[in-house]
């Protein structure tokens, strides 16, 4: 297997890392995106609702409140995790790569609150209340690239922080050469990005 660095589009500021032996991102990153919502929830067919209003996340949707070490303390709605509060939350990251050592990465739609219209981790998203990390990374991938067939290998969990919250991530990696199915309803398209790009 290639052991390659873990690049990440967005700039870091402010991050406590814990880590698993051998995980060092190479970039840096600003505030994390946010673009999942539970798979029983109903979803649009389009960007826009039936009745033709702009898409947005679910500010309802539950999010665990958790320590450092993952242990659940409560729960919060998506709203107030991203209204300041700095409650911390889990969310999942899958850096995806083929066998060429291409990196894939989304293109967030321009409706997305956080980081609207920018280029991201291939899949990333919130754990939902009751939810576990593994179920929340499969239903992610599956849900944002149609992927259900890869073997995720976990990278580290470190406590990412910005002026609206706070997340502790769960990341990562896979190697995937099969097709890849961006969703139309959360996402802009994607691609793989060479190392040089």
């Amino acid at each position: 297997m290639v052991e390659l660095p873990v690049p990440c589009p967005r700039e870091e500021r402010g991050v406590a890392h814990r880590l698993l032996p051998g995980f060092r991102p190479t970039a840096t990153q600003s505030e994390k995106c946010h673009h999942t919502e539970p798979s029983d929830r109903q979803r649009p067919l389009s960007r826009t609702d039936r009745a033709g209003n702009k898409m947005k996340d679910n500010s309802q949707e539950l999010f665990p409140i958790v320590e450092e070490d993952g242990t659940v303390t409560g729960s919060i709605t998506r709203g107030q995790a991203h209204n300041g509060s700095r409650a911390l939350h889990p969310v999942v990251h899958l850096h995806l790569f083929n066998l060429q050592g291409d990196l894939y990465l989304q293109h967030r739609p321009t409706w997305k609150e956080i980081q609207p219209d920018k280029w991201d981790t291939a899949c990333g998203g919130h754990v939902g209340y009751g939810e576990s990390i593994e179920h929340a990374l499969h239903r992610e991938v599956n849900e944002e690239l149609g992927i259900t067939d890869f073997q995720a290998i976990p990278l580290g969990i470190y406590v990412f922080e910005s002026s609206r919250e706070r997340e502790l991530v769960y990341a990562y990696k896979a190697v995937y050469q099969g097709n890849i199915h961006p969703s139309q309803e959360e996402l802009n398209g994607g691609r793989f990005f060479h190392p040089q790009e």
